[in-house]
């Protein structure tokens, strides 16, 4: 049996202790709407809430901009039950419960991976849901944004996301857990689709006695007119048959007018879990 990862926080070679009876959330200032507070019923479910406080002590800094989101993704997760076959529309036919039987563990520090050639200019790489870097006219960290229009664009979206009502479980999860969102911001008129911003998501293994777990976020905005490309590649970089579970979350605003081309690839493990949510807003688009 292999030893899991250094950089795995929070595996257990033996049955997991039982949760605490309070989720242990550290609250941000950030307000909550009360349209937000009105929606939470009085459930709970002992795993989501382990879950849920694993992914907010893990996160130890982060831009405030993540704070209403975090905060709506918080209480969401304060009672919301694990959905299964039978209580979930949307899981009717995809069977998630062995996810359940791994104890979660959290990377605590990006991998020591060799960066993967890409050859697109515009590149993006995370390792196990961490920002490894961002390269690219159009393409920043969020806690990289300085002021202006970007940043702008970037708050308004999250603010917005905290609001969204369609979310699940997994959604939620990614808001809690997630350590930076990369952003790509395409302003009116400008026309970047022949430079494809490639994103690659890189997952590796804790071994056999836990699952790693990652929450890699990313937004997307074109603007009015604007035209832009996004290929998402995700990948397993560990052993063979390693087993992780990757949660990432991409969020696209097309604003009337603007074109993305959205492609995705992924090459993963057998023994991985990919639960994917991808958001897009639109006014006026052609989305292929």
């Amino acid at each position: 049996m292999s030893s899991p990862s250094p950089l795995c926080a929070a595996s257990w070679s033996t049955a997991p202790r039982a949760p605490p009876p309070l989720l242990r959330f550290r609250r941000s200032a950030a307000p909550v709407s009360a349209a937000v507070a009105r929606a939470a019923p009085a459930v709970s479910d002992d795993l989501v809430l382990r879950i849920a406080e694993q992914l907010e002590d893990s996160v130890t800094s982060s831009s405030p901009l993540l704070d209403p989101l975090r905060s709506a993704s918080a209480l969401s997760l304060l009672s919301t039950p694990w959905p299964t076959r039978r209580s979930s529309e949307a899981f009717r036919f995809t069977d998630i419960s062995y996810l359940r039987s791994f104890p979660i563990s959290l990377p605590s520090g990006a991998p020591d991976l060799a960066p993967p050639a890409s050859p697109f200019p515009s590149h993006v790489l995370f390792s196990d849901g961490l920002l490894v870097s961002a390269s690219g006219v159009h393409v920043s960290a969020l806690a990289d944004l300085p002021p202006g229009r970007a940043r702008d664009r970037a708050a308004a979206a999250l603010a917005a996301s905290a609001e969204f009502a369609h979310k699940d479980l997994f959604y939620d999860f990614n808001a809690v857990g997630a350590r930076d969102v990369v952003v790509v911001h395409v302003p009116e008129g400008v026309k970047a689709a022949d430079d494809p911003v490639h994103i690659m998501f890189a997952y590796t293994n804790c071994g056999v006695e836990s699952m790693l777990m990652s929450n890699p976020r990313i937004l997307v905005v074109a603007e009015k007119e604007a035209e832009v490309a996004i290929v998402e590649e995700h990948f397993g970089a560990g052993e063979e048959g390693g087993r992780y579970w990757a949660n990432p979350v991409a969020e696209i605003i097309v604003d009337a007018g603007a074109r993305v081309v959205h492609s995705y690839l992924q090459r993963q493990s057998f023994g991985a879990a990919h639960t994917k949510w991808t958001v897009v807003q639109q006014v006026s688009l052609h989305l292929r």
